[in-house]
């Protein structure tokens, strides 16, 4: 044998050096950079041009007019003939909201001694117009103020009580008249708060205690959260509105309230301004409180618009210079019929605008006058004549809102994700040739040493750092090390997404996104499943492309035969063949792409990654056949997900005992724990407390049928105290009928009395208010029910075989 190497294993040899190698690494790194900045370009043109765009409205209740215009006034001091003749003024312009303020001050001077008679004649004139009132309370009297306020009459109470009281006799007295009720005003700015810091919280416990105070005298009302002034400051005076918004939510205050009250001024640009910054003063920074909203779960709520518009002062303005800007009268006109179209049509939650001022009542120099539709002697402005215009024309009812050219956009990403994927496995196949990269090894060998209890915590605490990192960097630092460790294991990956189940609302922040951790969570594991998948290939030539697509090893083949076509496998696929198929009708393919996405897709991927790809956990989980290493039994998955509805039921439990961060309505106290509504938390009790109570009966283990025991006696009390009437007498006890059903007629017989026994211990509470209106058709949520199952059935009728496709069932 010659001692000499051949020219091809020379040339092999080359081509294994190390600096060709991190050559080849680099040039993988940078074409993959490019691809990114590509991707994130065509990511950043969309954004911004679609931010904020929705196509579903919130609800509103059926008593409010169609029509979302409105106009703030000051009534006050108006004789009747010039109050008659401006409130007239704005019904003809085609405004159907007024919004008033009602100061405090004014009204009880002295402690229980009220003076309502000018404002009764405002309420009456504003009910004979045929306008709905908004009524801003705010202001204190200078008998409830601290020392340190004795001269500002913007200040909130020294004693909440005061207020509260003040509100409910407000509220008693007017509730038939008026249908919002706004609580306080600007507590984001001084003056507003008086000489202190803006203090979220203490607005929170206004808003809660007023909330209650005025649905107990009026249970029809809507509450209207303070209009935030719009601020970039973060200083001891004055705090941003998103900053603000954020602290009431911290506080607790996200079932206090039926909507958002906002202030969204154009300031020094017109309403094509799309640049949505917290530094920025602009139309557009409304879309940062929604997304507030969204991220905190209550995207469900509408916001209003309680002020609005662009400021235009007379030429020759000698009076205070304008904080807000001032353009000439055409560009305002111009601007605010611009912004208003732009509201109409990309903005649905914006249910109200209330333009800022129909008529000044100020002192000559003031610049607010600017925003007037009316001048200080009555006559119509030109914004007057384009607005009254506009509101008549069909144009008003008829705003499209701009239709994304999504097959485009997804195609390009899609494009752009394959090529970033191929560039990514190449850089991985050549890292592998280098002689260090058997520290890879040496971790993967490490990790899978440790037992099950020490995997499961290293993942939650990098899940903890992802979570609670401070700076997006680290945090995405720790997604990598999750992605690592779902590609090592990915039970766990799957165990923490259903434990975060519950908390799917919470969302952590990258940069201007935010992300669920049930939605993270799954991303990680399909990505750490199909890295596991191509792992053993080193080159695309590698890859058994033509046994993947025909043969007996083709993927549908293997897949027909691996899955249970007649079981929940058929029934899931079924499901999203079905959905995917109604995205052909979907009148706003946007909205439901995003519940395919959320409802349907993860769902789905969640199910089959659970039942076939993490080592067949149904498969291996039984007594006679023993655990391979590296698999984890199926029960662990009913385990994590109790364990989060005990967390979340205990938390629910503390909140009603030791705080009053709860729902008054209907002479009852009812748990809302860490949602809006008490109804969403019975939603997830009465899911979870079934599978809780069937393996406490039935399970074979001792030690888990008294830990599930333990978790129902915590859930059990804490779903009662939700005064859910639909889970009291018809989720609960079909659960139970249906877990009695799948053990024999002997356990059918116990669980129908367990039902008709916790049906029966309902029996006292059956006079009260919560229990009577529920045969009461006439009004209430029955009434709003009973329409929401007509338009069903309406809907059935005219859609009969395709339907209306997916989350679209509010717009229609």
């Amino acid at each position: 044998m010659s001692m000499h190497s051949s020219p091809s294993s020379q040339r092999n040899a080359r081509s294994h050096a190390p600096w060709l190698i991190l050559g080849g690494l680099l040039l993988y790194v940078v074409c993959a950079a490019l691809l990114l900045l590509l991707a994130a370009s065509i990511v950043r043109t969309h954004r911004i041009r679609y931010r904020g765009v929705e196509y579903v409205a919130p609800a509103l209740p059926a008593v409010f007019p169609s029509q979302p215009w409105g106009v703030n006034v000051a009534l006050q001091g108006r004789d009747e003939t010039e109050m008659r003749r401006a409130l007239a003024l704005a019904r003809q312009a085609g405004l159907r909201w007024v919004r008033q303020r009602f100061p405090w001050e004014e009204i009880e001077a002295a402690p229980g001694i009220f003076r309502w008679e000018p404002w009764d004649r405002i309420v009456a004139a504003v009910k004979e117009h045929n306008l709905e009132l908004i009524a801003v309370l705010d202001g204190s009297p200078s008998w409830a103020r601290a020392p340190q306020d004795a001269d500002n009459p913007l200040s909130p109470p020294q004693d909440m009580a005061d207020y509260v009281a003040w509100v409910a006799a407000f509220a008693a007295r007017y509730g038939k008249e008026v249908a919002v009720y706004q609580i306080w005003d600007e507590p984001n700015i001084w003056p507003h708060w008086g000489d202190r810091s803006p203090d979220p919280a203490a607005y929170a416990e206004m808003l809660r205690t007023s909330y209650s105070a005025i649905k107990a005298a009026d249970a029809d009302a809507w509450v209207l959260a303070a209009g935030l002034a719009p601020t970039t400051e973060s200083s001891d005076r004055n705090m941003s509105e998103v900053a603000y918004l954020r602290g009431m939510y911290d506080a607790g205050a996200s079932g206090a309230f039926d909507a958002l009250g906002t202030k969204p001024y154009g300031f020094w640009s017109g309403p094509e301004d799309r640049r949505v910054d917290g530094g920025v003063l602009n139309y557009s920074r409304l879309i940062l409180l929604r997304e507030t909203m969204v991220q905190y779960g209550d995207g469900a709520k509408s916001i209003w618009a309680v002020e609005m518009g662009w400021n235009a002062l007379p030429p020759g303005w000698t009076g205070a210079p304008s904080p807000w800007g001032t353009d000439d009268e055409a560009k305002q006109a111009d601007r605010t019929l611009r912004a208003v179209q732009r509201a109409h049509a990309e903005w649905p939650w914006l249910t109200v605008i209330c333009l800022a001022r129909l008529q000044p009542l100020a002192a000559p120099d003031d610049p607010a006058a600017g925003f007037a539709l009316l001048g200080p002697d009555g006559t119509p402005r030109l914004l007057y004549d384009e607005l009254r215009a506009y509101l008549a024309s069909a144009e008003a009812q008829t705003v499209a809102p701009p239709r994304p050219n999504w097959r485009g956009f997804w195609g390009a990403l899609l494009i752009l994700g394959i090529g970033l994927c191929v560039i990514a496995w190449r850089g991985y196949v050549h890292l592998r040739a280098l002689s260090w990269f058997h520290w890879w090894q040496r971790a993967e060998s490490a990790f899978a040493q440790l037992g099950d209890a020490q995997q499961f915590l290293l993942f939650g605490a990098a899940l903890a750092g992802y979570v609670l990192s401070p700076r997006v960097e680290l945090a995405l630092l720790a997604w990598w090390l999750l992605l690592v460790l779902a590609y090592w294991r990915l039970e766990w990956a799957l165990l923490y997404a259903t434990l975060t189940i519950p908390f799917s609302f919470y969302y952590r922040s990258l940069g201007p996104r935010g992300f669920s951790l049930v939605e993270t969570l799954m991303v990680i594991s399909v990505a750490g499943w199909i890295l596991r998948q191509l792992a053993g290939y080193h080159t695309l030539r590698e890859l058994p492309v033509r046994r993947w697509l025909w043969g007996q090893e083709a993927l549908w083949r293997r897949a027909q035969q691996a899955l249970d076509w007649r079981g929940l496998d058929g029934a899931w696929i079924l499901m999203v063949l079905l959905s995917v198929a109604s995205l052909l009708v979907s009148r706003y393919l946007a909205v439901s792409l995003r519940e395919l996405r959320i409802v349907v897709l993860e769902p789905a991927l969640f199910y089959l990654l659970v039942a076939h790809a993490a080592f067949g956990l149904a498969r291996t989980n039984t007594a006679h056949k023993p655990r391979e290493r590296g698999s984890i039994p199926v029960t662990y998955f009913a385990d994590v997900l109790v364990l989060a509805g005990t967390i979340v039921a205990l938390h629910g439990l503390y909140q009603y005992v030791a705080t009053d961060d709860v729902i008054v309505t209907e002479g009852v106290r009812r748990i809302r724990g860490i949602y809006g509504s008490p109804n969403n938390m019975a939603l997830l009790l009465g899911r979870i407390l079934p599978l809780a109570l069937s393996i406490a009966i039935w399970g074979q283990m001792r030690w888990r049928r008294l830990a599930y025991a333990a978790a129902a006696a915590v859930m059990l009390p804490c779903l009662f105290l939700t005064f859910s009437r639909a889970s009291w007498l018809l989720g609960l006890p079909a659960a139970l009928l249906f877990l009695g059903a799948m053990r024999g007629k002997r356990a059918l017989l116990v669980a129908l009395t367990v039902a008709l026994v916790g049906v029966a211990v309902l029996v006292p509470l059956a006079g009260t208010e919560r229990i009577s209106s529920l045969w009461d058709m006439s009004g209430g949520t029955i009434l709003f029910r009973l329409s929401l199952w007509r338009s069903a059935v309406a809907m059935v009728r005219d859609h009969p075989i395709t339907g209306v496709g997916l989350d679209q069932f509010l717009y229609y």
